[in-house]
């Protein structure tokens, strides 16, 4: 486990728009629910459908990218929709 905290980049993908937004955690277990949070704050369509989406796949969807250090990608199926989150931990 992590002892110090990392930033955490969030990418959504969802129904033809992007958002971007940052957490602090000290691993993926810790920022999603943060990444909730945050995403609940935001300004964008759906969020209330988009986080419920993620919350039901939780963190244990997030698959490294091959070939990537610190870098993942987790699915969840938004409105008949699959959304994509991509997550980057900067170090």
């Amino acid at each position: 486990m992590r002892r110090t905290q990392s930033r955490y980049t969030f990418v959504l993908d969802c129904r033809g728009g992007i958002y971007i937004s940052q957490c602090r955690a000290r691993d993926l277990e810790q920022v999603f629910p943060r990444w909730y949070q945050e995403m609940t704050k935001a300004n964008i369509p759906d969020v209330v459908e988009i986080v419920a989406a993620f919350q039901a796949v939780g963190h244990l969807a997030a698959t490294p990218v091959a070939g990537m250090v610190n870098v993942w990608l987790a699915p969840a199926l938004v409105r008949q929709t699959i959304a994509v989150v991509k997550i980057i931990r900067d170090d």
